[in-house]
Formats: structure tokens, sequence, C-alpha cells
């Protein structure tokens, strides 16, 4: 069943169980959509306040979108994870191939989220500066949501190419969309 349509008291029971997915791919995900909900209400009533307005509902509204199939494909990819570390160790030589390949494909999902979370915490941050003044609260809400979730999808990121030995500079592009989340502080 996909996270997309479950009640939010199922997704949450299923996140605080002992089942592997979802987890913190699946929370970070989750409050990314959420946050670019949060963007997507404030442009869509800050039409008199921001030229594009709705271009930035538009774009939050494509990001919650995309957000929770991440939900999804975060799951699916940490399943991968965990068949490839249950090959048998001595009797597989692909098992450690195996583990690599499904590890890249586990630290791709976290990477796209802090991608989309530091994209809506810009968007939510002109909300904050510029937007419905009787919203600039929900607007800030947005971007600290965000920003959770970008640091979230960036540790994951981080502990995945250290489980891995991943090559690569997923870390340093991690680490930059943190940077950019962070760029200008909500006006709270």
């Amino acid at each position: 069943m996909s996270f997309r349509t479950e009640t939010l008291e199922r997704f949450l029971e299923r996140l605080a169980s002992t089942d592997p997915a979802p987890g913190g791919g699946g929370a970070a995900a989750v409050a990314t959509a959420m946050a670019a909900a949060l963007v997507e209400m404030a442009a869509g009533l800050s039409t008199d306040h921001v030229a594009d307005a709705a271009g930035i509902g538009a774009a939050a509204g494509d990001i919650r979108r995309r957000a929770l199939m991440l939900a999804d494909e975060d799951a699916i990819a940490y399943a991968r994870v965990i068949e490839a570390y249950r090959r048998p160790r001595d009797q597989d030589p692909e098992r450690r191939r195996k583990i690599q390949e499904a590890l890249e494909s586990a630290t791709a999902v976290p990477l796209e989220m802090a991608g989309l979370a530091a994209d809506v915490a810009g968007l939510g941050n002109q909300l904050v500066a510029g937007g419905n003044p009787n919203l600039e609260g929900d607007a800030a809400a947005a971007v600290h949501l965000a920003r959770a979730a970008v640091h979230a999808a960036a540790r994951l990121v981080e502990l995945n190419v250290a489980q891995g030995k991943l090559d690569g500079d997923w870390c340093d592009r991690a680490a930059a969309l943190v940077v950019r989340a962070e760029a200008e502080p909500p006006h709270d």
C-alpha cells in the first residue's frame, strides 16, 4: 500500500511501529510535503501581496506531490538494502556489489528529498518576507518544517555514504542543500 493514500493516523502508526519503513526518509518526505502544502495555501492567499503568488503556489504543489511519491520510493529503496544485506555472506560473490547498488539508490532518494525541501524553504521565505501578513506564521512554519526535512534527509545521505563507502560528491551536495535552505532566516 502506498503511504500517499493512507490516513495521517495510519501513517503515524506505521511510523511508530517496529517495521523498517516508513522511517526517517518517509518522515522527511512527509514533512517536505506538509511544508509545501503550507506554502501552497499561503501563496493562494497572497495574490494581492506577491506578484508571482500563483507561480509559487504551483511550484509548491508540484513539490508536495513529488515529496509524497518519495515517501514510497524511500521505503522501496530501503527494502532493497535490507534484501541485499540478507544475501549469504560467504556464498555470494555479488553480495558487496548488490549492497553498494542498493545503498546508492537509497542515497539518491533522500538527496532528492533534501533538494525539494530546500526549494520549499526558499519559496516559503518569499512569502514570509512579502506575502499576506496574516499568514506569516504559516509561511514561517513551512520554512522551519522544510529546513528540518533538509537536515534529516542530508543526514540520511551521510549515513548511507558512510555505510556503503560510496564514491562521489553525495555528502557535498547534501551539505550545499542544507546551506541553501538556511540562507535566509524566516521573519518570525
